[in-house]
């Protein structure tokens, strides 16, 4: 039986709105909503749903989001927006425990590396002009690399980060669907169990995260939490340009 569900947005500046939605608990395709919890998210859901008359989420020093049930409130979120002055943040969505797509983002520092490998063989160079003399030109080379294999590879750093953070980077590393966004919008999900495929609806690019051991950072061990991951682009960098 369907039942209805209120979502109750809150800005830092006072203005408010509500929107129903309705989950089919006898449809386990229905079981899990997902919420419009990031900015980019929340304003293209202001946008979808034609909302207007409240101000703009990026503009806002923090946002609520409740879960009512009639008037009782089931859960609440407070998101706080977060600008980066130096370092550019990497988005990234992964597949989590539950098999919907979850986010999290990169502040701080991040580097990138290629990792090329390749084999080679020794040619026969030179040639004889019509004069009889056997010359070798410098730019034909001798030793010729072929075979050539490239990955990109990036290391990225969350920033100083909350305690609950542990279970999300547990979650990525667990992960088997990894993405680097491009741009802030959402991706989606069709298919079902080991047969499901995915659908991007922005530019994003498949990695794999190659840290295979992590700590789960505690406040009162560590104080300040930062974790280091590194993935690797799922794909084979190639130099089409011959």
């Amino acid at each position: 039986m369907p039942v209805d569900i209120k979502i109750k947005v809150t800005m830092s500046n006072a203005d408010t709105f509500t929107h129903t939605v309705s989950i089919d608990q006898g449809n386990a395709t229905e079981a899990i909503k997902q919420f419009p919890c990031g900015v980019p998210n929340l304003t293209q859901f202001m946008r979808d749903q034609q909302i207007g008359g409240v101000g703009n989420p990026e503009d806002m020093q923090w946002y609520r989001i409740d879960l009512m049930s009639g008037t009782e409130v089931v859960d609440s979120r407070k998101f706080y927006v977060t600008c980066e002055p130096k370092q550019t943040p990497v988005h990234m969505a992964f597949v989590n425990k539950f098999g919907m797509w979850d986010y999290i983002t990169f502040f701080k520092k991040s580097t990138d590396s290629v990792n090329v490998q390749s084999e080679q063989f020794k040619r026969s160079t030179g040639s004889i002009n019509s004069s009889g003399n056997y010359s070798i030109p410098k730019f034909d080379p001798q030793y010729k690399k072929y075979n050539i294999k490239s990955k990109k590879t990036r290391k990225l750093n969350t920033g100083w980060v909350g305690e609950d953070h542990g279970e999300l980077m547990k979650q990525l590393l667990l992960s088997d669907h990894v993405v680097i966004l491009s741009d802030d919008r959402t991706i989606s999900a069709t298919g079902n169990g080991e047969q499901r495929s995915y659908t991007y609806t922005q530019n994003g690019v498949a990695v794999n995260i190659n840290t295979s051991s992590l700590e789960i950072q505690k406040h009162i061990n560590d104080r300040m939490i930062n974790y280091t991951i590194d993935v690797e682009y799922a794909f084979d960098d190639l130099n089409i340009a011959h």
